[in-house]
């Protein structure tokens, strides 16, 4: 088999939120790498022989490109994520792609949206419209227009949150 590199979104922390797929990922994997929580959730995932990679913030680039190394050498490398790697992730995910030298498929986890839509019963069929803003920078100005927002379901109150935005 062609050795890969996946990015590897856990969920929220709690490792039966993970994915069969990411399980399995990780646990064939040669190279294990990402920041030191989110290896220590995962950890007896990981294969006795595999190589365990930790970052920091200050630290990333070097071994990102370590991960990346080993990947171009053949090994079979994952680097973990924390929560919704296309929300929260996509800076290190793109991180990743760079020390590669190329797209890295991505293997989402269980999403935090979704446990929080759980949590308060929030489902599309008993809303007319449901709109989660994860983060927004962009303030009011055309965004009710453009979707039509009658109820506005934010994690936070951010500072522009008024009439329908709260």
């Amino acid at each position: 088999p062609n050795p890969m590199i996946h990015c590897i979104g856990i969920g929220p922390g709690d490792p039966d939120y993970l994915t069969l797929k990411g399980n399995r990922l990780i646990s064939e994997a040669d190279v294990v790498a990402g920041f030191d929580a989110v290896v220590d959730i995962i950890r007896p995932f990981i294969k006795p022989t595999a190589e365990v990679i930790t970052m920091g913030y200050k630290d990333q680039p070097a071994q990102l490109d370590k991960v990346a190394a080993r990947h171009h050498d053949g090994q079979t490398c994952v680097v973990v994520f924390m929560g919704d790697l296309h929300f929260s992730g996509f800076q290190l995910l793109e991180r990743v792609e760079h020390a590669c030298g190329h797209g890295v498929p991505a293997v989402p986890g269980i999403s935090s949206a979704q446990l929080m839509a759980e949590a308060t019963r929030t489902l599309a069929a008993q809303a007319e419209r449901v709109f989660v803003i994860f983060n927004n920078n962009y303030g009011t100005q055309g965004v009710e227009a453009a979707l039509g927002l009658k109820r506005l379901l934010g994690l936070g109150k951010p500072p522009w949150a008024e009439g329908p935005f709260s």
